[in-house]
Order: structure tokens, then sequence, then C-alpha cells
């Protein structure tokens, strides 16, 4: 939504990806975000869960998830 102002207003957004489909689909995101708004100055953030006492596998994305990602040029 556009301010009164008439200022384009700057943003970030945040998705969690991690081992299986929701990896793959932040990468989804990901490349439809560069496409469809090539001019985003905001960042897109990926969160991604860590090993822990409470996860039964490791949740972290696979290594040519991470790299699709990186290869798109966003913060992780």
């Amino acid at each position: 939504m556009a301010s009164k102002s008439g200022k384009k207003q700057i943003f970030n957004v945040v998705v969690v990806g991690q081992n299986g489909r929701l990896g793959y689909e932040a990468v989804l995101f990901a490349a439809s975000l560069r496409h469809h708004s090539p001019d985003f100055e905001g960042k897109l953030l990926v969160a991604e869960p860590q090993p822990g006492r409470l996860w039964p596998n490791d949740p972290r994305m696979k290594p040519d998830v991470r790299e699709a990602l990186e290869g798109l040029d966003h913060s992780l």
C-alpha cells in the first residue's frame, strides 16, 4: 500500500526454508519475486531451522537448494 505522501515504502519479506518441500518452495518464491518484481528494494530473508534436540532429523536445506537461493542473489 502506498503512503499518502507518495513515497515508495521499502519492506523486507521473510520465508521459511528447510529440508524437503519448504526448501523448494523458498527457491520458487525467490525466483518468482526476482522475475515479477525486479526492482524490489527490500530484502528476502530465508529463515532456516537449525539442528537441535527437538528435531529428529537435520532440518537444514540441502546444499543444492541453498546454492539455488544464493544464485538468485538474495540474503540468507
